[in-house]
């Protein structure tokens, strides 16, 4: 048909600083990079609970649950309704399956976890904080 396919003009994330996509990239094998270099974030697994209340309470960071973030306590999104969506700071909140995440040579069991994981993990402009499911779900709601 005569058609060109431009496969470098949207290649590089406009959203994500490049300790972001460098993260996404190692962890799910999806390439992604930073269109901005000098753009820095954090990426930070979250192992204590009161550091993890105080993420919980504060809403101008957004949480990114796998599903019921309608039933939450504090400001929420589903991973597969945040497509699109853009936010300053961002608390992944991972599923059980997924705990192994931050060991060398973890593998997906399917890729429809891995690509809906891509997208909860490159919401963020700025920084990126990830829970396992376990820590998550110890918390007192009656906190909040």
């Amino acid at each position: 048909m005569g058609l060109i396919v431009d496969e470098e003009t949207l290649s590089k994330s406009r959203r994500c600083a490049k300790e972001i996509c460098a993260f996404v990239s190692m962890k799910t094998g999806i390439q992604l990079e930073a269109q901005d270099e000098k753009k820095s974030g954090i990426v930070k697994e979250i192992t204590d609970r009161e550091e993890l209340i105080k993420l919980l309470k504060d809403d101008s960071i957004m949480k990114i649950l796998y599903q019921n973030a309608h039933k939450q306590y504090f400001k929420a999104i589903n991973w597969g309704n945040s497509k699109g969506d853009t936010y300053d700071t961002t608390l992944v909140v991972l599923t059980g399956s997924l705990d192994g995440l931050f060991s060398d040579g973890y593998t997906f069991d399917s890729e429809k976890t891995k690509n809906k994981l891509y997208v909860a993990l490159t919401r963020t402009k700025g920084d990126l904080f990830i829970v396992k499911k376990d820590l998550f779900e110890e918390f007192d709601k009656k906190q909040f």
